[in-house]
């Protein structure tokens, strides 16, 4: 496993705002706040798209696949593929879902867990399928991570909502239930033991060294192998939220924009920090570590469909 370049590229790109740390429990994790480059008085989403298709292939398509369509192009077409296939499954199954949640936070949240966090991928939910031939909707990936002489499968969750709180709400109302395998209303439902038993079932479809392979099979099934490493279960969650600059947009000079726009993200922070540990209290999620990123957009509806259009475009 490795750190592709192209997600360090990604989070160079960014600024990043403020690192917090989670206290709900000791050493729980961070909470880090980032801002797209800024050109015109607004965010630069045309650098966001570049980036965006940089990575698309790296983020849909297996290692063995990767290996296997050896020709730029052929790998750029299979890779917008998937995503065109993975977006009509998800669609008919939670179309009124469409505009909060999808493809375009677990990519950003691919890159920063690669690029920032130095969590390889293991596997995203594009890659895999059931018997049936749909696909996983479980969590959006899994990410490798060591923290000290510990491991952790790192499970994604992401949300692109207009406003902050509910993206966070339903985030960790996600994780809550994929944790427990229940569904909204508390019946069971397929959750994090069904989906390692398909991580393990995928994993030959992946380019492993012989080591990391054997790791990653303690960790995903441990009981099936003499367990001589220690691993935990954590999560990420990237919330892709509004902000609205309408007003420093015509207020200020070119020069303060940018200063401005960083001063408002830092208060939405000092806002969120007591919400998110109050949430993992309530949910009583406390045991697990939590990698948490937050951006802000204009017009996220508007800007979430151009963005996806022109990356499969």
């Amino acid at each position: 496993m490795k750190i592709f370049k192209e997600n360090e590229e990604f989070v160079n790109d960014l600024t990043h705002i403020k690192q917090m740390q989670l206290t709900a429990a000791n050493d729980i994790g961070t909470i880090d706040f980032f801002m797209l480059p800024i050109i015109n008085k607004d965010f630069h989403y045309n650098c966001l798209i570049n980036n965006l298709m940089k990575i698309l292939h790296l983020h849909s398509l297996t290692g063995e696949e990767l290996d296997k369509y050896n020709s730029p192009i052929i790998i750029s077409q299979k890779a917008r593929e998937r995503y065109v296939s993975f977006r009509k499954n998800s669609n008919n199954k939670n179309k009124q879902n469409d505009l909060k949640d999808g493809e375009l936070g677990e990519l950003i949240l691919f890159a920063l867990l690669e690029g920032h966090l130095k969590a390889p991928k293991i596997l995203t939910k594009m890659s895999l399928k059931t018997s049936g031939g749909t696909y996983v909707h479980g969590s959006d990936g899994v990410h490798l991570y060591k923290k000290g002489d510990r491991y952790q499968l790192i499970f994604d969750e992401s949300k692109l909502y207009q406003n902050i709180r509910s993206a966070i709400k339903n985030a960790f109302d996600s994780i809550h239930q994929f944790k427990n395998e229940i569904d909204s209303y508390g019946n069971h439902k397929a959750g994090i033991n069904y989906e390692k038993s398909l991580l393990s079932n995928n994993l030959e479809k992946h380019v492993f060294s012989e080591e990391k392979k054997e790791i990653i099979e303690q960790l995903i099934i441990p009981c099936e192998f003499q367990k001589n490493i220690s691993i935990d279960d954590a999560f990420s969650i990237f919330i892709g939220y509004e902000i609205n600059i309408e007003q420093e947009q015509t207020k200020y000079s070119d020069s303060e924009f940018e200063l401005k726009i960083k001063e408002k993200i830092k208060k939405d922070i000092d806002n969120l920090e007591k919400l998110f540990n109050d949430h993992i209290k309530k949910l009583n999620l406390y045991m697990h570590s939590f990698y948490i990123y937050l951006i802000p957009f204009t017009k996220l509806e508007e800007n979430r469909s151009k963005i996806i259009n022109r990356i499969l475009s």
